[in-house]
């Protein structure tokens, strides 16, 4: 996953900037049901300000 701005974040105590993320998940059917899910929620918030 590439991030649009880099942010920083702990690593060993000390600060670094990340731009890309790299996850291994377990069930991945699982794991992008749960991010499909909490994109909906995301854009359904966005519309109800909209």
């Amino acid at each position: 996953m590439e991030l649009e701005h880099p942010i920083t974040v702990p690593v060993h105590s000390r600060p670094q900037s990340v731009r890309v993320l790299r996850i291994w998940v377990d069930d991945q059917p699982a794991y992008l049901a749960s991010v499909r899910r909490s994109l909906r929620a995301w854009e359904d918030g966005l519309a109800a300000q909209g």
